[in-house]
């Protein structure tokens, strides 16, 4: 028990995984062909679009809103040769078991209700506004392909719309300073809850930036007890993250981490960490567990650690340092 707990606090700025407990529940309700469906989405797509005689180009993009409760949806083109842009929110309906979508374009606000047919084909009416006028049709939506898909609407709609994923940029590989802005985010006041095989707890961990502003020293308790000491810094020769950690108990951590390359693309919100990290108990015993991170809002995330007994924790920021 006590080894397990020492990878909790230790790893707090290490692990940040996506979704608080109320997600996961969320989550739970939601059928698999419709969180792989959603998931599918994610990206950048280039889209045609053919209503009547009326044609339009642009992109779409799809992302996850914070702990993964709904997509967020932009659109930018050309309608008709006049510039067309729009935002949206697609996401589980538990009550109606449906995907439910919301849109707003310069003509007003659109409606999507879909229902899966099977994992490539879903099926549902559309309510909007077109060219000014109130508007309804047949939607139906169709996987081509892992990288293309096309809705093919009917009723007072007749059009398709036409998608093609656009490939990803090459990721530049995370620097120092990506490091050294995730030091200044974890550096603070934080309280967190969580559970280790199932098992509840509390604590607080508590870190500062040196004075030369190149390593984050941090604190921890666990049920209103001292936990450990770490200081934690940039690598240059391993390029990631490292920490040492010293416990009440005379465990030492070792930790390693880096950045996801393609979780950076809009900053630090979202970003995600893998890491592995060594615990060498009194003993002299060695344990080794891997960590994945996500940083989840500007005062909150959560860390999760592989192992025999797995580790779940929601940090949530008490004050800003100054």
């Amino acid at each position: 028990m006590k080894a397990a707990m020492s990878v909790v606090l230790v790893l707090a700025g290490v692990g940040f995984v996506l979704g608080a407990e109320k997600d996961r529940q969320y989550q739970a309700k939601m059928p698999n062909e419709v969180r792989r469906h959603f998931q599918r989405l994610v990206g950048r797509w280039e889209i045609k679009t053919t209503i009547a005689d009326s044609t339009s180009e642009g992109e779409w993009t799809c992302k996850w809103a914070p702990e993964r409760t709904c997509l967020i949806i932009s659109f930018s083109g050309t309608f008709d040769g006049e510039p067309f842009h729009g935002m949206g929110v697609q996401g589980w309906d538990p009550v109606e078991k449906r995907i439910q979508e919301t849109h707003f374009t310069r003509d007003g606000m659109g409606t999507l209700r879909l229902e899966c047919k099977s994992p490539d084909v879903l099926e549902g009416p559309w309510t909007g506004v077109l060219k000014g006028k109130p508007a309804r049709s047949t939607d139906t939506f169709e996987w081509l392909g892992p990288d293309e898909w096309k809705i093919t609407s009917k009723g007072e709609v007749e059009g398709v719309l036409h998608a093609k994923r656009i490939p990803k940029e090459i990721q530049k590989e995370p620097t120092a300073d990506d490091y050294m802005k995730f030091f200044k985010y974890v550096a603070g006041q934080w309280k967190t809850k969580g559970t280790i095989g199932g098992e509840s707890f509390e604590g607080t961990w508590s870190s500062e930036l040196s004075p030369t502003g190149r390593c984050l020293v941090a604190y921890s308790t666990m049920d209103g007890k001292p936990f450990d000491h770490v200081l934690h810094g940039y690598d240059p020769e391993a390029k990631c993250w490292t920490g040492l950690g010293f416990q009440a108990d005379g465990a030492v951590v070792q930790i390693q981490a880096r950045f996801v390359p393609e979780s950076l693309r809009e900053g630090l919100l979202g970003a995600k960490l893998r890491g592995k990290v060594k615990v060498i108990i009194p003993e002299g015993k060695v344990k080794s567990v891997e960590t994945v991170t996500t940083i989840l809002s500007e005062d909150k995330f959560k860390h999760e650690v592989s192992g025999e007994r797995p580790v779940e924790s929601v940090f949530e920021r008490q004050m800003k340092e100054q």
